[in-house]
């Protein structure tokens, strides 16, 4: 079996609006990574493609009745220690009850290479994984070339060679450890490249794909920034992985439990 996480970074408003519709239409699950702070605003510069808007507390618990995960993206989009506890904490007081929490890293930040100043927070206030992604200011000159190319050719298969490090192997002990990569989809990213990428995965590994704002295109938001995908292409993908008789559409959190 290989194994795909849909992960939604912020809590934006196009995710109850548009990929929220899409997912039930599919019987699909997915994570959603929220802000704390932000829930409910809709004065937010940084999120053009979401009209500057996150949702409310309602549309987030209607959002977990279906069956998507709800996961800390910090109180207030940032690294810091005391961000993420007061994320979780506040998570905490909007869904009810002490749970335990994934956290997603804003910008990618927390890596293989920091993580170990994160880790004790996975004990100790009961964040059970934090996922990362790419970042090109880290990743070296020979993946940023790869990169390059991709842009260039708009080829799938560099698209897959830039990737292919963030597939998750479920046996290897360094993601066992809480740590996941992700493979980051915007404006730039074609359903057929991200279709190519999940195809060439081998069984018993899984892949997060992380996104941002659902979007029509040519509705007014759309492009606004480069941090959106349509809701054609990402409905085409919840079709291609609602059909595929080898593949399971898994939360974070599920993805972590099979793990273990």
């Amino acid at each position: 079996m290989k194994y795909v996480v849909l992960s939604f970074d912020d809590g934006r408003k196009d995710f109850y609006q548009y990929a929220l519709p899409i997912l039930k239409k599919y019987n699909l699950t997915a994570t959603l990574n929220v802000i704390a702070d932000y829930v409910g605003r809709e004065d937010l510069p940084n999120f053009a493609t979401a009209g500057h808007a996150c949702m409310n507390r309602n549309e987030i618990l209607e959002s977990e009745k279906f069956g998507i995960e709800i996961a800390n993206h910090a109180a207030d989009h940032s690294n810091r220690v005391d961000a993420i506890i007061r994320g979780q904490e506040n998570l905490n007081c909007l869904l009810g009850g002490d749970r335990c929490f994934g956290f997603a890293s804003p910008l990618s930040e927390i890596s293989k290479e920091n993580f170990s100043a994160y880790q004790p927070l996975c004990i100790t206030n009961k964040i059970a994984y934090i996922r990362s992604g790419n970042q090109l200011r880290r990743d070296g000159k020979f993946h940023l070339l790869l990169y390059i190319l991709y842009r260039i050719t708009k080829s799938s298969y560099f698209f897959y060679w830039y990737n292919w490090r963030n597939y998750i192997d479920l046996h290897k002990k360094d993601y066992k450890q809480g740590i996941f990569p992700s493979v980051t989809c915007n404006a730039e990213t074609r359903k057929c490249d991200i279709i190519h990428f999940i195809k060439q995965m081998n069984d018993n590994q899984a892949v997060i794909l992380m996104f941002h704002s659902i979007l029509p295109e040519g509705s007014s938001n759309w492009l606004a920034d480069k941090w959106c995908n349509s809701t054609a292409d990402f409905e085409g993908i919840c079709s291609f992985l609602a059909e595929s008789a080898n593949m399971k559409v898994v939360t974070n959190m599920q993805l972590r439990e099979i793990m273990q």
